[in-house]
């Protein structure tokens, strides 16, 4: 996933099929747990990513920025499996330009939104890799990730081992006042009129 020619076939190849990701995981028999008109995209050498474009109302790109935030920070501290994220200028369907998230698509036979599969997943990684839970629960806390579940989860099998994958981070990396193990307070916006920590930036 730090292949950087993956990262650059993510920003710049070129897409050869594009479809409606509820579309895509009915056809394959999965749920779908997700607010937006997310996208799965077909790029040249067979890339697949998740396009996550921006609200119209959403005046600055920050939820994109933060996807990109997320997998860059999870490399910096060693617990690389957020797939890897850029910010993408695409075609819209109304013929105007459309920014958004790219994101490397993970394709799993798994599907967690199935709570049978959730709970035997959650039960085979605490017994044989629990480790890997606990960072995942570490890396919620340090980035602010308070949406969590099995709609922001995958499970990758790979070479007799269950991955984590964390996904859907564009609510994170805001201010935050929490200890570990509670669920954080959040800072989403300022007023001029309230009494404001001065701690927190404007």
């Amino acid at each position: 996933w730090g292949d950087p020619q993956l990262q650059r076939t993510l920003q710049h190849g070129t897409i050869l099929e594009r479809v409606p990701m509820r579309e895509y995981l009915k056809a394959i028999g999965k749920g779908a747990d997700f607010d937006g008109q997310a996208e799965l995209f077909t790029l040249e050498g067979g890339v697949k990513g998740v396009f996550k474009p921006l609200a119209e109302e959403e005046i600055s790109p920050r939820s994109a920025w933060n996807e990109v935030g997320a997998y860059k920070l999870s490399q910096h501290l060693k617990f690389p499996y957020v797939p890897p994220t850029v910010i993408r200028e695409v075609q819209g369907s109304s013929g105007h330009r459309q920014m958004g998230s790219l994101q490397l698509f993970v394709e799993t036979p798994l599907d967690l939104l199935n709570e049978a599969v959730f709970h035997e997943t959650l039960r085979q990684v605490l017994g044989n890799d629990s480790e890997q839970l606990a960072a995942l629960k570490l890396f919620y806390f340090v980035i602010g990730q308070w949406d969590t579940g099995p709609h922001n989860l995958l499970a990758y099998p790979y070479q007799g081992r269950l991955y984590l994958v964390a996904i859907d981070h564009e609510c994170v990396l805001h201010p935050q006042h929490v200890r570990y193990g509670e669920i954080p307070f959040m800072k989403r916006a300022s007023s001029e009129t309230l009494p404001q920590d001065p701690r927190e930036p404007d």
